[in-house]
């Protein structure tokens, strides 16, 4: 049984046990729901529930039951009888968990950026400033490339914007060539507003794409590589010293 259908039926669930015990899964799929905050209506961290699925699932193998069987036993599988350390998840994390797995943050996107932000010109704007040249940040949605009749290469891009409203950018060949998008995140575009048949967007000047902060999650290990370059660094410029000596 899906899990809609079985939600619909039985009633929302009530926490990680209900749901093992009402739905057919495999802790790789488990897995994936606790991580992208599926269950963020027990309000019990990710991690935590990380632990308590592979606790519960040990040893489970979802094909040895149909999928459509309905449970005849409510708390049919085990509980834990320990205490799970406490382990917190900082909104960050939870951010880039969800990059990792969506493609894109369900939070703030412009809470990631590396560097400082002023506020600038939104989708909203456009229209008070049509024919000015602004600058704009947006989070970006999609690209589309095309070719003009000489064949050369231009782009249309979508943005989220600082408001969380869509913004537009028109890049025609000589800047497309100078200023590539880069992957997805966040860029600066700059450029003038203009219109066509009522509908605004800029068009683009310059484009630069914008540092996000380190992974977080991998905080610790990033500093242990450093410490283990500077170190190695440290002893072969001391043998090198002793060779020369």
């Amino acid at each position: 049984m899906t899990i809609g259908r079985e939600r619909q039926e039985g009633g929302p669930f009530s926490s990680l046990t209900d749901f093992i015990d009402r739905v057919h899964i495999g802790i790789e799929q488990l897995t994936l729901l606790i991580r992208i905050g599926a269950f963020r209506f027990t309000g019990i961290a990710k991690q935590t529930l990380l632990w308590e699925a592979h606790h519960m699932l040990k040893g489970h193998k979802p094909s040895a039951v149909p999928a459509t069987m309905p449970s005849l036993f409510k708390g049919t599988v085990s509980s834990h009888d320990y205490k799970v350390p406490l382990l917190e998840q900082s909104a960050l994390e939870r951010a880039f968990d969800e990059i990792e797995l969506l493609g894109f943050p369900l939070a703030d996107p412009f809470l990631l950026a590396d560097e400082p932000l002023d506020q600038g010109t939104t989708a909203a704007e456009l229209p008070d400033k049509l024919g000015h040249f602004v600058i704009a940040y947006g989070y970006l949605v999609t690209v589309k490339d095309t070719k003009t009749q000489k064949g050369d290469r231009m782009n249309f891009a979508t943005f989220v914007d600082q408001n969380g409203d869509f913004l537009d950018s028109v890049h025609f060949p000589n800047i497309a060539a100078q200023f590539p998008f880069r992957g997805k995140g966040l860029y600066k575009v700059q450029g003038r507003v203009v219109e066509e048949f009522g509908f605004y967007s800029i068009e683009a000047s310059a484009l630069y794409k914008i540092a996000i902060i380190p992974d977080p999650r991998y905080e610790d290990q990033m500093a242990r590589s450093k410490d283990n370059y500077s170190k190695t660094k440290d002893t072969m410029k001391r043998g090198s010293k002793r060779t020369t000596g």
